[in-house]
């Protein structure tokens, strides 16, 4: 009889022992696969998680830390430093976006109305935020284009005079102002503290309003004046910067005309925003940032979005962890065990495959073989029920959580986890089969030669 079918003939006689043996291996199996996949749909939740945020991280004024205070020389360091740091960290390669906004000092009288009269409203002037680069970074996170285009590379580079006006501008008459009217800004000699003739054409481009959300987010910190402003390209501010200071003589002006020139002449870095490719490199940001300016300048990010969901996640990620590491050790003893007791069942049918000539080397080899058949079937069969059993227990999570819908891709992992445990399996069941059918085969062999 072939070595085949007496394999097959032994499960079948012994079919009581191989159910036991194929229903150890298959609950033993099937749980550690649901504490595996549990385990990796967690980390897969977390990085979707982290990718599909809105993962941005920036600075903006802090009104109350005394900048305004600073004499020119050290108002001009910080601008230095912040302007360092933009760079630094818009060019690393987690960096996916970033953006910057100055705010000019010059007051320009108007001859236009806004129903809101909030921040710089209160009365008939106005003032410029410039951005630096043509990103709709800022626009994406604070404001809402109504109507109309984004500044462009081409408007930065050429310093046009084009800007963008907050929805609740209208003319003096009540009537609403439309893409493409030009709108007169009068330098305010009144405000700005020093003689100059000089009036500015504006072509409008767009009509914005600030989210919903983004005064009760922003009201503390300095990107505020961004919803208040005109938006103009940066390099139009220091267009007109340079128009004023060339037409100007300088020393015709008094000591307090000219303080008034040097501070309303200064432009100062409102904010900075980056959109990073994940959470995970916030704290990387932070780290290129100068001490000093943190008495300057305030913080904003979406890190509080991600760790409203980093609780649960972390729970999920230790109940995993915990019952896989269990879950192995438990495992491997219940294996042993039920080896242990398959073989010792069958001590009557080793002794007389012995008495009958048989070699140890071929016992030995027949129930491995016998063993691995069942172990195999076992295996794939666990693989597959506890896959289904842990997308069941994550879609029950995920449904009873507040964290947010994400997609994953963990098949992958879920393949090499498969392959692994087949492997490890089958070498462990071969080695306890092994080691056990020496120990009992040595003890026959002793009975039968005395």
């Amino acid at each position: 009889m072939s070595l085949i079918k007496r394999i097959i003939l032994a499960i079948t006689r012994n079919l009581g022992k191989s159910l036991l043996l194929f229903l150890a291996v298959i609950i033993t199996v099937s749980l550690l696969t649901v504490f595996n996949r549990v385990r990796m749909i967690s980390f897969g939740i977390e990085d979707s998680i982290k990718s599909q945020l809105d993962n941005y991280i920036g600075l903006t004024y802090n009104d109350s830390s005394g900048i305004s205070s600073l004499d020119p020389v050290e108002i001009k360091d910080v601008e230095e430093k912040i302007e360092t740091f933009y760079e630094d960290v818009r060019n690393k390669e987690y960096c996916l976006a970033s953006n910057a906004v100055i705010v000019s000092n010059i007051t320009f009288d108007i001859h236009l109305s806004s129903s809101e009269r909030n921040f710089y409203t209160e009365v008939p002037f106005a003032r410029l935020s410039g951005i630096i680069h043509a990103d709709n970074l800022m626009f994406d996170e604070y404001l809402e284009l109504l109507d109309g285009r984004y500044i462009t590379d081409e408007d930065i580079t050429s310093a046009a005079y084009v800007l963008m006006i907050p929805n609740d501008w209208t003319y003096e008459d009540g009537s609403p102002i439309a893409i493409g009217d030009m709108i007169s800004l009068d330098f305010s000699k009144e405000s700005n503290g020093f003689d100059y003739d000089g009036t500015y054409e504006f072509a409008v481009i767009a009509k914005f309003k600030a989210k919903d959300d983004f005064n009760e987010i922003y009201n503390d910190v300095g990107f505020r004046t961004l919803a208040a402003n005109f938006i103009v390209p940066a390099t139009t501010i220091e267009k007109i910067n340079e128009d004023i200071i060339g037409n100007i003589n300088i020393e015709d002006l008094d000591e307090s005309e000219t303080n008034n020139l040097n501070y309303h002449l200064t432009t100062a870095i409102e904010g900075v925003l980056f959109r990073l490719n994940s959470v995970d490199h916030f704290n990387d940001v932070m780290n290129m940032l100068d001490s000093s300016l943190a008495v300057y300048y305030v913080t904003v990010s979406s890190a509080d979005e991600f760790n409203t969901v980093k609780a649960p996640l972390e729970n999920l990620n230790m109940l995993a962890n915990g019952f896989l590491s269990i879950g192995i050790i438990v495992s491997a003893i219940v294996l042993f065990l039920v080896l242990f007791l398959y073989l010792r069942f069958r001590n009557h049918e080793l002794g007389t495959l012995l008495s009958m000539g048989e070699s140890k080397g071929k016992i030995v080899i027949m129930i491995v073989i016998e063993v691995l058949i069942i172990g195999f079937v076992a295996i794939l069969a666990a693989l597959v029920l506890g896959r289904y059993g842990a997308d069941i227990f994550t879609e029950y999570f995920l449904r009873n959580s507040a964290l947010p819908e994400v997609s994953l891709n963990i098949e992958n992992d879920g393949r090499y986890f498969g392959i692994l445990t087949l492997i490890i399996t089958l070498f462990y069941l071969a080695l306890v089969t092994v080691l056990n059918l020496l120990i009992i085969l040595r003890q026959k062999m002793r009975r039968l030669l005395m």
